[in-house]
């Protein structure tokens, strides 16, 4: 994991703690090193529940 992506570890210490992953992922991932982008789409895929952006996600991934 780069430096860069120090948040992506913030986020799997939230959701041990009992967060929500619907409040953990931002909305907007702009000006993120492709890596962050990823590893914060793969923790939304595999722990969000929201369908639409389920798919919104996937889109991007695929785009990118």
């Amino acid at each position: 994991m780069n430096d860069d992506c120090t948040f992506i570890a913030e986020m799997y210490q939230k959701l041990h703690d009992g967060e929500d992953p619907e409040t953990i992922v931002p909305y907007d991932m702009s000006g993120m090193s492709d890596q962050c982008f990823f590893e914060a789409c793969m923790f939304y895929l595999r722990y969000g529940k929201d369908p639409e952006r389920l798919k919104i996600i996937r889109e991007k991934v695929t785009e990118r």
